[in-house]
């Protein structure tokens, strides 16, 4: 008898754990779900953004140059790059 008994003490134990995964893998997947869609729609906006930033390097190669030299002019101009020439 003690070792019936003991075995439907081990069953309940049993089966209110595996009740306790039961409910809460639900609330679980629904949570990363949610984590995963989030995480998925910031790739999408830093690849999109790269992709942007590839376009503008690659295709405006002569502007940076240009830019870069007429800022280096300027900053000779005007007294230097710190502008402590004319101090």
């Amino acid at each position: 008898m003690e070792l019936l008994g003991g075995f439907i003490i081990m069953l309940v134990l049993l089966s209110l754990l595996l009740g306790a995964v039961w409910l809460s893998l639900p609330i679980l997947i629904i949570g990363l779900w949610r984590r995963l869609e989030r995480l998925s729609l910031q790739i999408e906006r830093v690849e999109t953004r790269l992709t942007q930033l590839e376009r503008q390097l690659t295709l405006q190669p002569t502007q940076q140059t240009t830019l870069h030299t007429t800022a280096m002019t300027n900053a000779a101009t005007q007294g230097g790059i710190d502008g402590t020439v004319d101090r």
